[in-house]
């Protein structure tokens, strides 16, 4: 194990007891409601004394209310202040709106709020909290309270996935493209945007058009539907509209582009050393694509820099000359995105609290500037988890408002500034009144994710892709010994949450296909003792399902939450790629000592397979399947775990459906 695998394991040990505390959501914030229900009165501070320019910035803010505590002493530090500074940390999950919270957001006209995963407990509750927050937007002045959520799909899904329907991905859709052209992107977006809407969400963060092109992107990999620009553009295009026909904006992502980063910029600042020339056939294109034949209605910035295209120099906090990011460029969001490709609609940031930006910024300087460049929402730049941030608020507009005079000084009058601001505002007021809310009343029979599981799985089923098959292998009915209808094999898996969706999967088929059934046997990918153990005399078949250990920031949300949110979430050993290497090396070895043929298949993401497919292992490996899919939920209703991706597989291993999906990347 590595020592940074230790460190999660004995961070999630000290955790526990504090994430169990937060975990009954409702009945505890409930107690904290009624205790503070006089509160709810309450005048914000120095709230009179702001300008209309002062408002208008408000407005053009989009907070998160992920957590909020009661008490005032519980402060939100950033974890590259104190080690192990979890332990002051607010971790209550927002899931109805508190007196306290209630009294802030219907006094100060904000763009909206943004929601994640710990937000949502159940249908009928997030429709509750979303009503809850339109009413107090409307008593604050707004006309329509924008409520945004990450419902991409695949690795990026904030409702859980028992509550609402959870698809495969950008990347499977993607290897569906050459036989079912756009089907599954509208589709897949037609019913996330019927769900969203039903909730009360009338924004999502989505599609991702950026064009993956780099096998090392740590964090848009597989939210991509693929490294073909055309293939990217007319996917996203279709998932954008049928977004928006059900009445929820929708947000291309990630403006120029974020296809070609090895760095994530939830944990850092990524350079991209792209020509325009190149930028324009590759990472615009499918912005260009959609502003030209759509209507969409807010495009998201990437925090990265691009040398090429705006080598202006900035500051940053330790007093370093950097290259200013895009979100802060008045070239890439002004001069490009609005005027050459004439995006009409709003420009928001990334989440500001993300250490692309806040690791070199303080967030009122960075706000000011993407303001000034020409961005209309800043995306999460002021926490609000506690009456101390609440308190400090007004303060924190009154800095951005100061900062974007000092910046524009001898650049622009106040009064140019302040029309600036204003029509900024009118470009979001006149987004969010073609997308006013309905009603979101709605008995259980109307929701619909249970209608959909079927789909879901279609979904997962059509999009698997083989990089590589071997007739005489495969499928598994293919056998060397036909002495017995029962097959043996051995499975490599990372975990048994995996292994009990492969296991029931294996059950379900067997018999349907060529009247054979499967005898299996597991190794787990978690420990390296098993780098020494061996595999019985008779197995016929190794399988190998090999994925990436590590989480994503992306796949968590809030960078700033990362290493509390990963310690919590470990509750299994997470071996490195040399460590799983070394057991896998160990197995195919076996396996070619014993002539028993081998399938690889990537779980989730097909680069995680890239390390096996040399000269060494290419007379072992007869075969290598791509999935794009490893969540597992547990499905309530069926008193079962869910697993498409794997079912997937498995159903392609014994013959029951065809591998049909078509690689969208290059191996």
């Amino acid at each position: 194990m590595t020592l940074k695998s230790l460190f999660r394991t004995i961070l999630f040990i000290a955790c526990s007891t504090m994430i169990f505390a937060c975990s009954s959501k409702m009945g505890f914030q409930t107690k904290k409601m009624n205790k503070n229900n006089g509160l709810a009165s309450n005048r914000l501070k120095d709230i009179d004394s702001l300008t209309q320019f002062e408002r208008n910035i408000a407005k053009k803010l989009m907070l998160s209310i992920r957590y909020f505590c009661e008490d005032s002493a519980i402060d939100d530090k950033s974890n590259d202040q104190e080690f192990l500074s979890w332990k002051s940390r607010c971790l209550e999950p927002v899931v109805t709106l508190s007196p306290l919270l209630n009294n802030f957001l219907s006094q100060i006209e904000l763009a909206g709020v943004v929601l994640f995963s710990e937000n949502i407990v159940s249908v009928e509750q997030t429709i509750k909290l979303t009503d809850d927050i339109q009413k107090a937007g409307r008593q604050a002045g707004s006309s329509n309270y924008l409520i945004g959520i990450d419902q991409e799909g695949g690795r990026v899904v904030r409702i859980p996935r028992d509550i609402a329907t959870s698809f495969s991905g950008n990347m499977a859709i993607g290897a569906t493209y050459d036989q079912f052209g756009d089907q599954f992107a509208t589709t897949v977006g037609s019913i996330i945007g019927k769900e969203l809407n039903l909730l009360g969400i009338n924004l999502n963060f989505s599609p991702d058009i950026d064009v993956n092109n780099n096998p090392d992107n740590p964090v848009i990999n597989i939210r991509s539907f693929g490294e073909d620009p055309l293939r990217v553009s007319e996917l996203g295009l279709a998932m954008m509209n049928s977004l928006q026909e059900q009445n929820v904006m929708a947000t291309l992502k990630h403006f120029p582009g974020h296809g070609n980063t090895h760095v994530d910029s939830h944990t850092g600042l990524p350079s991209v050393d792209f020509s325009k020339t190149e930028m324009d056939k590759i990472e615009f294109a499918p912005f260009k694509y959609a502003i030209e034949k759509g209507n969409p209605a807010m495009v998201m910035t990437a925090h990265i820099q691009y040398p090429q295209l705006d080598p202006t120099k900035i500051i940053n906090k330790q007093g370093e000359s950097i290259v200013v990011p895009a979100t802060m460029s008045y070239k890439l969001m002004t001069k490009i995105l609005k005027d050459e490709l004439g995006f009409k609609g709003v420009v928001i940031t990334d989440a500001m609290n993300m250490a692309g930006i806040s690791a070199n910024f303080d967030l009122a300087e960075a706000t000011a500037h993407s303001f000034l460049a020409g961005v209309d929402i800043s995306l999460m730049p002021y926490p609000v988890r506690n009456q101390k941030d609440i308190d400090g608020f007004i303060p924190f507009i009154k800095e951005i408002a100061y900062l974007m005079e000092s910046i524009s000084l001898n650049k622009l009058s106040k009064r140019e500034l302040q029309k600036l601001t204003a029509q900024s505002v009118s470009t979001i007021e006149s987004v969010k009144t073609r997308y006013q809310p309905t009603s979101n009343a709605i008995s259980k029979s109307v929701w619909t994710h249970n209608k959909y599981r079927k789909l879901e799985q279609t979904l997962a089923e059509k999009s698997v892709s083989a990089l590589r098959l071997d007739e005489k292998t495969f499928p598994l009915n293919k056998r060397i010994s036909k002495e017995s209808s029962e097959v043996p094999i051995h499975i490599l898996i990372r975990n048994d949450d995996q292994k009990e969706v492969v296991k029931e999967a294996f059950e379900n088929f067997s018999g349907v296909e060529n009247n054979e059934t499967y005898k299996l046997s597991f190794t787990l990918l978690n420990s390296l003792v098993n780098r020494s153990v061996g595999i019985t005399q008779d197995i016929e078949h190794l399988i190998i399902f090999e994925q990436n250990g590590d989480v994503s920031a992306v796949d968590i949300g809030e960078a700033g939450d990362e290493f509390i949110k990963i310690a919590s979430a470990l509750e299994e050993t997470v071996l490195d790629l040399e460590e799983r290497k070394s057991i896998i090396s160990h197995y195919l070895n076996l396996a070619s000592q014993k002539l028993i043929p081998v399938t690889l298949v990537a779980s989730q993401s097909p680069y995680d397979v890239i390390p096996y497919l040399t000269e060494q292992y290419k007379e072992q490996i007869k075969n290598v399947l791509v999935a794009y899919d490893a969540s597992i939920y547990w499905d309530d209703k069926n008193k079962k775990k869910i697993g498409k991706g794997f079912r997937a597989i498995v159903s392609a291993l014994v013959g029951r459906t065809e591998v049909q999906g078509k690689l969208p990347v290059e191996i």
